[in-house]
C-alpha cells in the first residue's frame, strides 16, 4: 500500500468513535432544542416590517429629552403619527439550526444528528418527550410540516457537503441558499403530495385510509411556513455559518485529538468527519 494511503487510513482508525457519538448527540440536541426557541417577531411581508421600523423609531424618539425629541417628530413628519398594528408571528429557527449541524459536524455526523431527532420526535411521546412543535408521535408524517422536517435532514447533508473540505465565501453562500431550498421545496412538495393523496382518497371513497388530520389549504400553509419565515431562515443562516468555523475547530479536537493538533483549523476537515 502506498505510504499516502497507509498515513491517511492510520488517520482514520485514529479518529475517537465515542467522539463522534457525542458530537452527534450534541447535534440531535440544538435540533431538539431549536423547536422551543419560538420567538414573536413581525410577519415578514414588506408593508408590516415597514411598520414595525417606524413604530420601533417611535418608540426610540419617545424616550428622547421632550425637546430632542419635539424637533425630530418635526424634521421627519412621519414619526409624529401613531403606527398602525403590527402583525406578529412566532419563528422557530430549526432551519438555520439544520444547517449550523450540517457546516460544523459534516455530511456523515450532521444527517444522522437530523435523523435521530426526527427519531426522538416519533417515539418520544411514549417516553413523555415532545421533540416537535404539534406534539409528534408514531403519526406526526400526517402533519402538514413534517416535509420541513425532512428537508432538514437534506439541508444539513447539503450544508456539510458543500463547506466539508473549504468554507469559502462562495460556498458558505451557496450552503445557505441550497440548504434553505432543499428545506423548503421538500416542506412545499410534501404538503402538494400530501393534498392529492387526500383528493385521491375522497373520490375513491377511501376516506379513512387516506384521511390527513389537516385540510389541504396549500397556499395559506406555504405562506406560513416558507414564505412568512424566509427571510428570517436567511439571515439567521448566514449568521450561524459566520459563527461556525470556531465549532468546526471543535469537533474536530473532539473526534480526533491527536490529528487536530498537528493541523490547522479546518485543515482536511473531510478525514477528521
Amino acid at each position: 500500500m502506498p505510504l499516502a494511503l497507509v498515513g491517511k487510513s492510520q488517520n482514520l482508525r485514529r479518529k475517537s468513535r465515542i467522539g463522534q457519538g457525542i458530537v452527534v448527540l450534541i447535534g440531535a440536541q440544538l435540533l431538539f432544542l431549536a423547536g422551543f426557541l419560538g420567538v414573536n417577531l413581525p410577519t415578514a411581508t414588506e408593508g408590516n416590517l415597514i411598520r414595525y421600523v417606524r413604530q420601533a423609531s417611535e418608540n426610540l424618539v419617545a424616550k428622547l429629552p421632550g425637546q430632542v425629541g419635539t424637533e425630530i417628530k418635526h424634521n421627519v413628519p412621519a414619526l409624529a403619527h401613531t403606527s398602525e398594528p403590527i402583525r406578529m408571528s412566532i419563528y422557530v429557527p430549526q432551519a438555520p439550526l439544520a444547517i449550523f449541524v450540517g457546516y460544523v459536524l459534516g455530511p456523515v455526523l450532521a444527517p444522522l444528528a437530523s435523523i435521530i431527532f426526527l427519531v426522538i420526535g416519533f417515539v418520544g411521546p411514549q417516553l413523555g418527550i415532545f421533540a416537535f412543535s404539534s406534539g409528534g408521535g408514531l403519526e406526526y408524517f400526517k402533519q402538514p410540516g413534517f416535509g420541513y422536517l425532512i428537508g432538514m435532514v437534506i439541508a444539513s447533508w447539503v450544508a456539510g457537503r458543500l463547506t466539508v473540505q473549504n468554507r469559502t465565501s462562495k460556498r458558505q453562500c451557496l450552503a445557505v441558499a441550497l440548504g434553505l431550498l432543499s428545506v423548503h421545496l421538500f416542506g412545499i412538495g410534501y404538503l402538494l403530495i400530501a393534498a392529492l393523496i387526500n383528493s385521491f382518497g375522497v373520490q375513491a371513497g377511501e376516506v379513512q385510509n387516506a384521511h390527513f388530520y389537516w385540510q389541504p389549504w396549500i397556499f395559506e400553509e406555504v405562506r406560513n411556513l416558507t414564505w412568512y419565515v424566509l427571510p428570517y431562515d436567511i439571515l439567521l443562516s448566514v449568521v450561524a455559518i459566520g459563527l461556525g468555523f470556531p465549532f468546526r475547530w471543535l469537533v474536530a479536537t473532539l473526534i480526533a485529538p491527536d490529528i487536530a493538533s498537528k493541523q490547522k483549523a479546518g485543515e482536511k476537515f473531510k478525514d477528521l468527519l
